[in-house]
């Protein structure tokens, strides 16, 4: 997975080659072994041994026939990454994967869908406000679709407080306030007046205080404008040791503001930037 994220980000081949290379040369996978996953193992095993013999060695010389092969691994390796993609992603834009979410409801009833853009994380101003814009769609598009009433019953957004400020960090807190938090609420008006719902992603840890604080305005401000509004949430990383803490935070926000919040909870590291991978919904 570690290779998978990388080479989506890797523009050039030379460097393709060089980052495969190195990562499955450390790749080993116990052929051995048992359980359910013993003919999975022994397939990666097999695969992976072969794909060395074409990947330059760390300090040699690659000839015609190993640069060709190991660009073919590369090639490989990606549309093996597109694949696995398909598993998670079900849509290029929030119209397609609407769409899939429809035809999924029809064979199961009941789903719910958070719509959730991959690719998050704005590396300038010009990628802050193209996020903007592609929330904004994704919310009109969702509440022009909404049937069900109250946001605990429909679909709803996932949005990333960096996908919105270039420089979301502790040391621009006072820029963050200034700049940022006028566009996240250019995102909840439409969000609370269709009644659907809006969750603050998770980020990495080192910006956990800096996000409960934009949540915390962000509730204030919500509780004069929208004071009925259920929608807003937080994702929480389950997995983190100051994930009870943070629920008791979110409480105390909740109970100070006399909101009902939306919750969601994440078992896995979020907020790896993706800036170059083509907007996709999940």
């Amino acid at each position: 997975m570690r290779l998978a994220e990388a080479l989506l980000r890797v523009p050039d081949t030379e460097t393709a080659i060089a980052l495969t290379a190195d990562q499955l040369g450390k790749a080993e996978f116990d052929s051995a072994s048992g359980g359910p996953h013993k003919m999975l193992a022994s397939l990666s095993a097999s695969a992976i041994a072969l794909s060395k013999k074409f990947l330059p060695e760390q300090h040699g010389d690659a000839g015609l026939f190993k640069r060709l092969g190991a660009q073919a691994v590369v090639a490989a390796t990606v549309r093996a990454i597109q694949l696995l993609g398909r598993q998670f992603v079900l849509g290029r834009s929030i119209q397609e994967a609407m769409s899939e979410a429809a035809a999924a409801r029809k064979a199961q009833g009941g789903l719910r869908f958070s719509y959730d853009m991959l690719g998050e994380g704005a590396r300038t101003e010009a990628d802050a406000e193209r996020y903007l814009a592609s929330y904004l769609n994704a919310i009109r598009a969702i509440a022009s679709a909404k049937t069900a009433d109250g946001p605990e019953a429909a679909d709803g957004i996932s949005i990333k407080l960096s996908a919105l400020f270039s420089r979301y960090e502790d040391a621009q807190r006072e820029r963050v306030f200034n700049e940022l938090l006028p566009r996240v609420w250019q995102l909840v008006e439409p969000a609370a007046r269709a009644d659907i719902n809006l969750t603050i992603d998770a980020e990495e840890s080192d910006r956990l205080e800096l996000s409960l604080d934009v949540f915390d305005a962000l509730a204030q401000r919500i509780s004069e404008a929208f004071p009925q509004w259920r929608g807003f949430g937080l994702a929480i990383q389950a997995y983190q040791t100051r994930a009870l803490q943070v629920v008791d935070e979110v409480a105390r926000i909740a109970r100070e503001t006399r909101l009902r919040f939306m919750s969601a909870s994440s078992r896995a590291p979020t907020g790896t930037a993706r800036s170059n991978v083509p907007r996709s919904w999940a």
